[in-house]
């Protein structure tokens, strides 16, 4: 494994973008652990849709000492913290935005809920800056006490339908060490995840596009998966033909 201190800007935040990614996918499978609801023993409160409960994936919210919060998406993460604002980082890159206010009217039940979110300016690169940083060493912490609590076995058994052959897969036994590296380097040089400012335009324009990419190839492998497993519950299901 490539160590994150002596890696460039660019290629940190290409191996956060695969990380969050497969977090976000390991969240999902975290749920579904044989001793319950791994993110509600962990801590987090779950939030249901009043209106589509069961068409709606449910938020998961935990509250931090120190007016912080962490809020977890199917297509990314919120961050907060009362005294420096708010930082969204998407799933399928690694481009953060930025809110002053961390306060939000309505919960994110979609992106288009999400806040008000931009780039940060250039006076508040340093606080987004310190956001991501924060955000980067929660979820450090968390892939250490997931593995203390529930085993490496879990987190290997995890990816293991995530590795479809296609996708980049940090090994699930090397996945805290990932992040740990991430955040020592987030801790020491708080810019490093934001865009160079004079490549801003070129690099929203660059990061808009991977992200369609990667979005539209994750959603035609879930419609070849869900193709494969009805056609197999309807040949399953079908009636046996009459003998001659």
């Amino acid at each position: 494994m490539v160590d994150a201190l002596q890696t460039s800007g660019h290629e940190l935040r290409e191996r956060a973008a695969v990380l969050l990614s497969q977090q976000v996918w390991c969240w999902g499978r975290d749920i579904l652990h044989d001793r319950g609801n791994w993110l509600i023993e962990y801590g987090f409160e779950r939030l249901t849709k009043p209106d589509q409960g069961r068409g709606c994936p449910s938020i998961y919210r935990l509250a931090l000492p120190e007016e912080r919060s962490v809020l977890l998406r199917g297509f990314g993460v919120l961050y907060t913290d009362a005294r420096l604002g708010g930082v969204f980082l998407p799933r399928y890159n690694f481009v953060p935005r930025f809110r002053p206010d961390p306060t939000a009217k309505e919960l994110p039940w979609t992106p288009d809920d999400l806040p008000d979110l931009c780039e940060p300016s250039r006076h508040q690169r340093a606080a987004c800056g310190r956001l991501i940083a924060q955000c980067i060493e929660w979820i450090a912490q968390y892939e250490v006490q997931t593995i203390e609590q529930l085993g490496i076995r879990h987190r290997v058994e995890t990816l293991k339908e995530w590795d479809d052959g296609t996708r980049e897969v940090i090994p699930g036994k090397v996945m805290a060490k990932a992040w740990q590296d991430l955040s020592q380097h987030a801790a020491s040089d708080t810019d490093v995840f934001l865009q160079p400012e004079r490549h801003r335009g070129r690099l929203n324009r660059f990061t808009r596009k991977q992200s369609l990419r990667r979005a539209s190839r994750a959603k035609a492998r879930h419609s070849a998966t869900r193709y494969l497993v009805l056609s197999r519950w309807r040949s399953r299901s079908a009636p046996a033909s009459p003998s001659s």
